[in-house]
C-alpha cells in the first residue's frame, strides 16, 4: 500500500515538473571556443540548423559540422553520427537552462583518438 501512495504522491511533481520546460529563445546561437574551435547553430521553428560543434581538433582536421538540421525536443537536443565532409564520429548534445543559454558536450572520435568538449551558449544580439 506504501509504494501506491507514494507514487501516486509524485505524478503530480513530475507533471508540474514538465510543465515548466524552458522554452528556447529562436535564434543564431555562438558557442565561445578556441578560435575556430568555437561553434555555433541557428535555433528554427524547433530545429538546430546550420551546426558547428565545438572541438579543439585531438580527433578531426576540420570544424566538426554536423550535416542535418537535429530536432529540439522539451529544451533539448541529441545528435551522434557523421561529420559532414571528414572521417569520424560526432555526438553533439545539449539543454537549455534559462531561455537564452544552453550547456551541452561535443565528443569527436576518429578510430581510437577521442575528444570531448564541454560548453555553453548564448544567442547573438539582433542586430
Amino acid at each position: 500500500m506504501g509504494w501506491s501512495l507514494a507514487l501516486v504522491a509524485l505524478t503530480p511533481l513530475v507533471a508540474a515538473a514538465t510543465a515548466f520546460a524552458v522554452t528556447p529563445k529562436p535564434g543564431q546561437y555562438a558557442i565561445s571556443g578556441f578560435g575556430e574551435g568555437g561553434g555555433g547553430f541557428m535555433l528554427k521553428a524547433g530545429k538546430l540548423r546550420n551546426a558547428t560543434a565545438p572541438s579543439r581538433f585531438k580527433c578531426n582536421r576540420f570544424n566538426a559540422v554536423v550535416p542535418v538540421a537535429i530536432p529540439v525536443k522539451a529544451g533539448k537536443f541529441y545528435y551522434h553520427g557523421k561529420m559532414k565532409g571528414q572521417a569520424g564520429t560526432l555526438t553533439f548534445a545539449g539543454h537549455w537552462v534559462s531561455a537564452g543559454k544552453v550547456s551541452g558536450t561535443a565528443t569527436v572520435v576518429k578510430g581510437s583518438c577521442r575528444s570531448k568538449v564541454s560548453y555553453t551558449a548564448t544567442p547573438l544580439p539582433a542586430y
